[in-house]
Formats: structure tokens, C-alpha cells, sequence
């Protein structure tokens, strides 16, 4: 399934923050922009902060696993958008990184 690409833009935190994370994975990977159902928090020391609810949430693919046309790339990061549902809802949105975590800013509507 291929999806349109969201006109997500990318703060200059969120940027490095995700080039830090590519180069640190040791494979080519993409990033992705996830809606979660839940999650949980945790400090630096491994420890549960907080339980979460419906958030955004950033993860990873390895580039291998993605099919070539589904590849899209903004800001010089690759990003892969599965789901139609939630890249619509990125139309317009910021992702930012701050605090060890990353945020988006959705548009208002």
C-alpha cells in the first residue's frame, strides 16, 4: 500500500536526534511516525516513570524489510507512512525532539 506523502516538517532537534538514532542502529533503517494506543515512560536508569495513553510515538524499520516505493524522504531523513489514517493527521504537523523525546505538533485545525 503506498501512502501520500504528509507534509510533515522537522525541527532542527528532531533532525539530529533522528540522524543520531539512524547512524546508531548499525543498519540502513528508516524512521517512522506512529500513532500509539499506549506505551510506557522511562528514565534513564531503566526505571517505569508513567504509563501513557494514546500518544505519537517515533520507531524504526530496517530499510531491507520496505518496499523501495514507499520510501519517502523529508528533510534528508527516510521515512516510511503505512497507515493512510494517521499520515493524514500529520499533514502539517511539526516533529520535534526535546527532553530525550520526540513530539508532533499537530495542525490545528
Amino acid at each position: 500500500m503506498h501512502i501520500e506523502t504528509p507534509q510533515l516538517a522537522l525541527t532542527s532537534q528532531a533532525r539530529d536526534a533522528l540522524q543520531r538514532y539512524l547512524s546508531a542502529i548499525g543498519e540502513p533503517s528508516v524512521a517512522a511516525v506512529v500513532w500509539c494506543l499506549e506505551g510506557e515512560d522511562f528514565n534513564p536508569a531503566g526505571q517505569l516513570i508513567r504509563k501513557l495513553g494514546p500518544h505519537w510515538g517515533v520507531g524504526f524499520h530496517p530499510k531491507s524489510k520496505i518496499p523501495r516505493d514507499w520510501l519517502i524522504t523529508i528533510d534528508g531523513i527516510p521515512f516510511v507512512f503505512d497507515n493512510a489514517d494517521t499520515a493524514r493527521r500529520l499533514e502539517g504537523a511539526t516533529l520535534d525532539f526535546g527532553d530525550g523525546k520526540f513530539t508532533v505538533r499537530e495542525r490545528a485545525i
